[in-house]
């Protein structure tokens, strides 16, 4: 039996000793939660009956049971595939063997590191997910820019000056929406690099919502929807940087927009306190389940989008809007009910 101490316990990967006879001589603690067995249980048992990892049998047999023949179970093997649990449960797992000798020397059987790549695969459909979402979303503004471009540049001379306006305007929306996209991408790749920058300065607040306000009215007039905002009359400046408050503000208008009915209202409303400016906006959308709601600032996070706007988007937004508050010195939450509506608000210190 493989000797029990506290390292191999604290040790995060499952470990599993396999003596020359193919038999298991223990497993840590990890092991025992990933292979779904106790290490009493499994002690004695032949080790293809305690880990089922058909991908890796024919891999690892005649190395864990090659007694007769040691010198050809002495190179380390590494082998990908998926570990079957005893409730029938597939684990995709990452499997590194090597030679265990005792402390004269002698081989004596095998030691197994068992990985979970469960969090590994999630990242990597994330990834593919995150990929062939960003190809939608880029696909139907770029479709549009071609049209339009294409229209002005073969029927301008045709067109009355309300018509370019409109088509000005459409080509307008298209970029800003494209704009938007690219920079939380960029922004993201930051955020897992630890290169995300904040510059705060003394800002006035109305500078802010002015800039964002600017960036979302034509996604707003394109859905015929108002927006009503609500400011004190003593509002105090607030220390931020101000591209990326607007960035956050945005991020919120345009959810706003996306789950708001066509003609319907979003407000924004300012308030103060200790010190604190409390931004809010209020949708009067479908609303959220209390469930969903905590993940919706995690990365790649997405909720289904509204038959009027199907594009399924990056789930990126919130979760830089969250990294930016923070960094702020400030925190950013929602309230939602089924029915009822989205408020979304953030808080950035007064000067």
């Amino acid at each position: 039996m493989v000797e029990d101490t506290g390292i191999l316990r604290a040790v995060a990967a499952g470990v599993v000793a396999i003596d020359v006879e193919g038999r298991i001589a223990g497993m840590n603690p990890a092991a025992e939660a990933l292979t779904g067995w106790s290490a009493q249980a499994a002690q004695g048992r032949p080790w293809a009956k305690v880990l089922r990892f058909p991908q890796g049998q024919v891999a690892l047999g005649g190395r864990t049971e090659a007694a007769s023949d040691p010198q050809s179970a002495h190179n380390p093997v590494t082998i990908s595939g998926y570990l079957e649990k005893p409730g029938g449960e597939e684990l995709p797992i990452l499997v590194h063997q090597l030679p265990w000798h005792d402390q004269a020397g002698e081989w004596v059987g095998h030691i197994l590191t068992l990985h979970d790549m469960s969090s590994v695969r999630d990242q990597i459909r994330l990834r593919e997910e995150l990929l062939t979402n960003i190809a939608h979303e880029f696909r139907t503004p770029l479709a549009s820019l071609v049209a339009s471009i294409e229209m002005l540049d073969t029927e301008h001379h045709q067109m009355c000056v309300e018509e370019i306006d409109q088509l000005l305007g459409s080509l307008h929306r298209t970029v800003r929406r494209m704009e938007s996209l690219v920079n939380n991408i960029l922004d993201e790749a930051s955020l897992r690099a630890g290169r995300l920058q904040i510059h705060p300065e003394p800002v006035d607040l109305v500078d802010i919502i002015e800039g964002a306000v600017l960036f979302i009215q034509p996604m707003l007039d394109q859905r015929g929807q108002r927006l009503e905002i609500h400011l004190p009359e003593d509002l105090e400046a607030v220390r931020a940087d101000e591209q990326r408050i607007v960035q956050v503000l945005i991020n919120l208008l345009d959810n706003a927009s996306k789950y708001s009915p066509s003609r319907e209202t979003i407000t924004l409303t300012v308030t103060a306190q200790d010190g604190m400016a409390r931004v809010s906006v209020q949708d009067r959308g479908p609303g959220i389940a209390q469930d969903k709601q905590v993940a919706l600032f995690q990365r790649f996070s997405r909720l289904p989008r509204p038959a009027s706007d199907p594009a399924s988007g990056t789930g990126l937004g919130l979760a830089i809007a969250k990294a930016i508050v923070e960094r702020h010195g400030g925190k950013i939450e929602l309230k939602s009910q089924v029915g009822a509506g989205t408020v979304t608000w953030f808080t950035l210190p007064q000067v």
